[in-house]
């Protein structure tokens, strides 16, 4: 096997044992096995398991799939909102599994783990307020607070609908997410 395709089994197979176990459950015995390589293989590509498991946030990180900021920037103040609301619920949908890492990683106390997904976050909280300081069809005292609610209710929609489903029947989130936008800017 080639040295890349090698890195790519071992990333996968971190990757799902990650998302199912919890990094501290994990050992670098069995994510080889996994991958069908030795365990020293693991060392020679990634040096830790502590530096794989960076890695594979930097391989299948949260990359903002946010559409064309200065696009965004065009649009009024609904269709921005509604358009990074749908477009984060479609990244945390496609990043289940590292969003599983995360959570259970936050039980087993990583804290310098935490970096990959406080990066995303905060990149996208400074994509929205950027656009709130700039647009004059809205007046918003305080973005940043304003941001960090409209994010924590777009994370919130989303855990409810893929974690812990405390809602029967479960709840829609383009109708909630619609429905709160509007709230907010009125």
């Amino acid at each position: 096997m080639s040295k890349e395709k090698t890195s790519k089994a071992i990333l996968t197979a971190a990757l799902k044992l990650f998302s199912k176990k919890g990094y501290s459950n994990v050992t670098t015995k069995e994510i080889s096995e996994k991958a069908g390589v030795n365990e020293v293989t693991i060392f020679r590509h990634f040096k830790s398991k502590e530096k794989l498991f960076e890695e594979v946030f930097e391989q299948f990180i949260f990359k903002p799939n946010i559409p064309d900021v200065n696009a965004l920037n065009n649009k009024n103040p609904k269709e921005f909102l509604l358009c990074m609301a749908h477009s984060l619920y479609e990244i945390f949908k496609y990043n289940l599994s590292l969003i599983k890492i995360e959570l259970k990683n936050e039980e087993t106390s990583i804290d310098k783990m935490r970096l990959p997904l406080d990066k995303f976050a905060n990149e996208i909280k400074d994509i929205i307020i950027d656009y709130l300081k700039k647009n004059k069809e809205i007046n918003i005292s305080q973005p940043d607070i304003f941001t960090i609610n409209f994010l924590s209710a777009v994370w919130g929609l989303f855990m409810n609908n893929h974690i812990i489903r405390p809602f029967k029947p479960a709840i829609d989130f383009n109708t909630c997410i619609e429905k709160l936008i509007t709230d907010l800017l009125e």
